[in-house]
């Protein structure tokens, strides 16, 4: 009890666990650090003294840069007592490992748990939660949970993107594809995800990719196709037939969906009153021959060999059997996100 004591000043308040400070400024912060740099130095002996202080101000200097490149009023946020645990907590797990790949995530978390508006208490919490299980992490494992989470997404984009979303996922995947049981394990153990077989197992990377985006599998329409089907609803409505076509690419010659799923077509015409040509829609669909099993896999293959063998080794019990909670979710949207530089919110997983 004793070590944990200290001077107050006319601007804070003393608690047992370390100096929780009010009414702050940019130097505030500066003081902030020092003494969280006071009360965590305590626990270490002289020799690692040195090399502890230097982690801890290469993580201070990169926490104030960023927070100065983005938006200086965000130290205000350093008023709540809720925040100022949070850095002490991100500052402490750098300390400890001197890891830059986990300094970075905890940087990147600390941002978000900054910028995060007060009143989104659940998401809040689940920030500080990610802030305690990211130094746990490896690269493979985080790959892992980015995976899932890619796997169980549909994505609101078009063909053309989603190409590009496959190519930039290869690294991630051929990564994911290289977890073993022990790490599925500890992924559970760490709380991220729950682990049920049977039943209540997941569907693999492997069947999910290949049955969630049906008009990514479908063939091509040709123009003749498409005529008829037009003409056969007596499309007069320059603006409707203009949005039919806008559903496909431009002629190779023949008509491809330019969109990956009838979700997104349909999402579509409800946001702007075309519901009427859902009919319409179902037919075009319905004259577009849906590619076979061993299609799709060359389709997929052809653009992206590596994940041939990776999604093999992913069709596996230990890795079929996680389902992640919000923290293992929000810390593989994270990293989803950086990957496809595509930013994703949480709230897309739980809809």
């Amino acid at each position: 009890m004793e070590a944990n004591k200290q001077r107050a000043g006319d601007n804070s308040t003393q608690i047992q666990i370390g100096m929780i400070h009010s009414g702050l400024g940019y130097s505030d912060v500066k003081e902030i650090c020092s003494d969280i740099l006071r009360t965590e130095m305590e626990k270490y002996a002289s020799k690692a003294y040195a090399e502890a202080e230097k982690r801890f101000d290469a993580f201070t200097d990169s926490v104030l840069q960023r927070l100065g490149a983005i938006d200086g009023k965000l130290l205000n946020r350093f008023e709540e007592p809720s925040v100022q645990m949070s850095f002490r907590e991100a500052t402490k797990e750098y300390i400890r490992s001197g890891n830059e790949f986990t300094g970075e995530n905890l940087i990147d978390l600390l941002i978000e748990r900054l910028s995060e508006d007060a009143t989104s208490t659940t998401l809040s919490s689940v920030i500080d939660e990610a802030i305690q299980i990211v130094p746990k992490l490896t690269e493979n494992t985080l790959s892992l949970l980015a995976m899932i989470v890619f796997s169980q997404l549909n994505f609101p984009c078009d063909r053309a993107n989603f190409k590009q979303m496959l190519q930039k996922m290869t690294e991630t995947v051929v990564k994911a594809s290289e977890s073993t049981p022990l790490d599925s394990a500890y992924l559970q153990q760490i709380g991220c995800c729950m682990g049920f077989r049977g039943l209540l197992s997941r569907r693999s990377v492997k069947t999910l990719l290949f049955n969630s985006y049906d008009l990514f599998y479908k063939k091509s329409v040709s123009l003749d196709m498409f005529n008829s089907v037009v003409q056969s609803h007596k499309i007069g409505d320059t603006h409707d037939f203009m949005f039919l076509i806008s559903l496909f690419g431009h002629p190779e010659p023949d008509l491809m969906f330019r969109y990956i799923s009838s979700r997104q077509v349909e999402n579509a015409m409800q946001e702007i009153g075309k519901t009427h040509l859902k009919p319409v829609f179902d037919d075009l669909v319905s004259c577009a021959e849906t590619m076979s099993q061993d299609e799709k896999e060359a389709y997929i293959y052809d653009l992206v060999p590596e994940w041939k063998e990776a999604l093999v080794k992913l069709d596996n019990p230990h890795i079929n059997s996680l389902n992640l909670n919000p923290v293992g979710c929000y810390l593989g949207i994270r990293k989803l996100s950086g990957i496809l530089d595509y930013e994703i919110p949480l709230n897309l997983f739980y809809q």
